[in-house]
């Protein structure tokens, strides 16, 4: 199975700006539809098909499924259950976050050149949370 990345968050002076200037209901859209197209290609990733494969799949050509994967499409429920009976999974995979369970879990503390060490949850191989005051653990 291959490794799905996660996207990374990128701060730029000209997407705040036009982050700024949409409406709350905008962004929500935009937000709904980036997840969507994230979840899409992460779906398609798991079963190793490449655009094209998925695309003869749903019987589209490859270049919408480049639209569909950009985060700009406006999907119909239609086009949803198309694509849900192709990957053969159901439409709510689309809208129900994954349940993530953690295995281990353990506090890291980890020197710095500072007076007071960075403390951080480590979780399945990655930092999930880092903080520069110690928390201090009394009996």
């Amino acid at each position: 199975m291959k490794t799905i990345k996660k996207a990374r968050k990128i701060s730029s002076p000209l997407i705040s700006g036009i982050m700024d200037e949409l409406t709350p209901v905008e962004k929500i859209q935009t937000a709904v539809k980036m997840r969507l197209a994230a979840k899409l290609d992460d779906l398609i990733r798991q079963r190793g098909w490449s655009k094209g494969d998925f695309a003869d799949r749903v019987g589209k050509h490859p270049s919408e499924i480049t639209k569909w994967l950009s985060g700009t499409h406006n999907f119909t429920t239609d086009t949803l259950s198309e694509i849900a009976v192709a990957l053969g999974v159901t439409v709510d995979v689309f809208f129900v976050p994954e349940r993530v369970e953690v295995a281990h879990k353990e506090h890291l503390v980890i020197g710095t050149r500072t007076k007071a060490p960075a403390v951080g949850t480590w979780t399945l191989g990655l930092i999930t949370e880092v903080s520069t005051t110690p928390k201090i653990k009394r009996d």
